[in-house]
């Protein structure tokens, strides 16, 4: 039996959980531009077990989430972390500015 099979249109929070967990077992370790822009616009056609709507709604969900940590959680992070040199929080905060600057420009990316 397919653990993530589901007869009804039940969007619920363990299937965005389930997949998730599906789209990040097709990425490698690393995350950049492209990744990030896979996996937040990425419809599997061949996925049986989440339908394209599903998967829509799913990466919807994905994309105010990851504009939210990086707008908000991410900065704080960067700023307090203990790990980083002083001079390289800079450059990471940078990074994270363009990656929102990305995001905003995307043709992927909408507010509503």
């Amino acid at each position: 039996m397919n653990k993530f099979k589901n007869d009804s249109n039940d969007f619920s929070l363990k299937r965005f959980y389930a997949y998730q967990s599906y789209v990040k077992g097709k990425l490698s370790v690393h995350v950049n531009k492209e990744t990030l822009a896979l996996v937040l616009e990425h419809v599997d056609l061949n996925a049986s077990i989440f339908s394209v709507e599903e998967q829509l709604f799913y990466n919807k969900i994905s994309r105010v989430a990851v504009i939210h940590y990086l707008k908000t959680i991410a900065p704080l992070i960067t700023l307090n972390s203990k790990r980083l040199i002083e001079t390289n929080k800079f450059d990471h905060l940078r990074s994270q500015r363009n990656l929102i600057t990305y995001l905003n420009k995307s043709v992927f990316y909408t507010d509503s």
